[in-house]
């Protein structure tokens, strides 16, 4: 008894149970396979069912890029920019096919096997986005059992024709896979656009009066800061964070100054959104934005009754409420989506989907707008740029992360889309380039021309300090800052926000506002050159959207 344990102790032992267990396994998957092809109508259907399945994930696939196409060119982005996504897929387009057929002829079954776990778990991993995925994934994972059980996992010819067949094949499959990265290089480095401006949009400086986005100081609204703003021909952008005493004095200083002269004049409404989220939230819910939404409405009132005391003529200001996610949120959407954790960017979405309910959101929106509107102002919303991603199909998804949906967006006097380089560039590991306002400024203008009056938001210009303690990685000079307000303003956008005057003269002195407007005046034509990181993660919203109307 003691040597036949010492035996099965032996190193070799657990090599020969295991070659054991195989084998009776292939016996009895060869007599289980003898049985099912003795049935032709069994065989046929196993078969045709492995097919199906994988002809389904075929359909996902190619309705995937040709939504995310369709929709990015409906939002004003050329097509040339989708063409790395089609070479993304092309491989794939060229392999399944194929393997299709193989299984189809002679039940090949090594490749798709790995087609069906690797799909199967795909799928269930962003299940969540859309629970007819659920399905989709079951029926793989039961292809994987019946490819095991019917499939051929031995080659019919030698081995050595296989083998040339196999790396002809793999040669040809790579050249074709090498068209994706060669693609998104030559744009990279190749100018895709030209652009240049006959006419300056409207363009705000924000005055911030208290830290909202980065460590600001206060600057006081001197005469000669604001003739100089008056003779640059800016607008006044003053940030105001709700319930902060200091912020009430200096908006209520600014206004007072810059009332007494011919300036667009803007309040942007803050809630400290940052603050209003629980420990275990990565995401705001349903109760966090009602928090904000009732802090903004309790702001706005503020800033609506110091323009009446004041007597501020209505018609000269704007009121703006930023519903955008906080930096912590932010990075929190971004890190998934820059690492490839589709586990955890689609847990974000359904935590979006799930835990906010559209009506709340009408209803404290109307709310807010009547405050507004009583006081004889229009009222503009600040969002985060995927909001516009996601507003085609009248389905809210990721929007409702800013608390927003499709018919808020559409009742508002005006929506300015926060496309701050600096902002993308700190969680997208380093500059993501001209391409985001070019992007997404060809977007804001499509959005105008159907009735939607957008604007875009870029910045930070300068050397500032985020909240979090990192510097900005982008607008050191205003150099930068004025070419991008060219491209801009070669998509014909009626109004800009540039973040931030106090950044600006902090950086580069007196008189850099003016010099600011000389820098954008000469920018001259601006070359655009692709940047994939943009627009994939445009895509991936698109994409999202386009599996929530199935």
């Amino acid at each position: 008894m003691n040597e036949q344990s010492r035996k099965q102790d032996e190193p070799g032992g657990f090599m020969v149970r295991v070659r054991t267990l195989v084998s009776h396994f292939g016996e009895k998957r060869r007599m289980l396979q003898k049985t099912l092809r003795n049935n032709s109508n069994v065989s046929l259907f196993l078969k045709m069912f492995v097919c199906i399945v994988m002809f389904l994930d075929i359909i996902l696939m190619v309705y995937a890029l040709l939504a995310v196409t369709y929709r990015a060119s409906s939002l004003g982005v050329s097509l040339i920019d989708s063409l790395p996504l089609a070479f993304y897929a092309l491989p794939l387009l060229v392999f399944l096919p194929s393997m299709l057929k193989a299984y189809y002829d002679s039940r090949m079954g090594i490749v798709p096997l790995f087609i069906f776990i690797i799909a199967g778990l795909v799928l269930l991993l962003i299940a969540p986005v859309q629970p007819l995925f659920y399905v989709v994934s079951a029926l793989n994972i039961m292809a994987i059992f019946v490819v095991i059980l019917d499939g051929r996992f031995r080659p019919q010819s030698s081995i050595r024709s296989l083998g040339k067949r196999t790396v002809v094949y793999l040669l040809v499959l790579n050249m074709i896979g090498l068209v994706f990265p060669a693609s998104v290089y030559v744009m990279g480095q190749t100018p895709i656009a030209a652009i240049s401006f006959e006419e300056l949009p409207n363009l705000y400086l924000t005055v911030p009066t208290a830290a909202v986005e980065y460590v600001s100081e206060n600057i006081p609204p001197d005469s000669h800061l604001l003739d100089e703003i008056q003779d640059a021909g800016f607008g006044i952008d003053i940030q105001y964070l709700a319930m902060n005493n200091n912020s009430v004095d200096l908006v209520t200083d600014w206004l007072t100054e810059a009332s007494n002269r011919s300036l667009p004049l803007r309040v942007t409404v803050h809630s400290n959104r940052s603050a209003l989220l629980s420990e275990d939230l990565s995401i705001a819910n349903q109760h966090a934005l009602s928090e904000v939404y009732s802090i903004l409405e309790d702001g706005t009132q503020e800033v609506c009754d110091i323009i009446q005391n004041l007597g501020i003529e209505q018609s000269s200001i704007e009121i703006q409420v930023d519903l955008r996610l906080s930096p912590c949120e932010w990075g929190a959407l971004l890190e998934p989506m820059r690492a490839l954790n589709l586990a955890g960017f689609s847990g974000l979405v359904e935590e979006a989907i799930r835990g906010i309910d559209h009506s709340s959101l009408d209803a404290q929106y109307e709310s807010l707008h009547e405050v507004v509107d009583s006081a004889g102002l229009s009222l503009g919303l600040l969002v985060d740029a995927f909001v516009i991603d996601d507003l085609q199909d009248d389905d809210p998804t990721l929007m409702l992360t800013n608390g927003v949906t499709p018919a808020v967006i559409k009742d508002a006097d005006f929506v300015e889309i926060d496309i701050q380089r600096s902002k993308f560039s700190l969680e997208m590991d380093g500059d993501v380039g001209k391409y985001l306002v070019h992007s997404y400024s060809q977007s804001a203008r499509v959005l105008s021309d159907i009735g939607i009056k957008c604007s875009c938001r870029l910045g930070i210009v300068g050397e500032v300090e985020f909240l979090d303690g990192r510097d900005n990685p982008v607008y050191q000079t205003s150099d930068t800052i004025a070419s991008d307000v060219a491209v801009c303003a070669g998509h014909g956008l009626s109004s800009l926000t540039i973040t931030s005057l106090e950044s600006l003269l902090r950086t580069e002195g007196g008189l850099s506002v003016n010099q600011l407007k000389t820098r954008i005046l000469d920018a001259g034509t601006q070359t655009v050159t692709y940047t994939f990181r943009i627009y994939a993660f445009r895509a991936v919203v698109f994409a999202i959207d386009s599996f929530r109307i199935m």
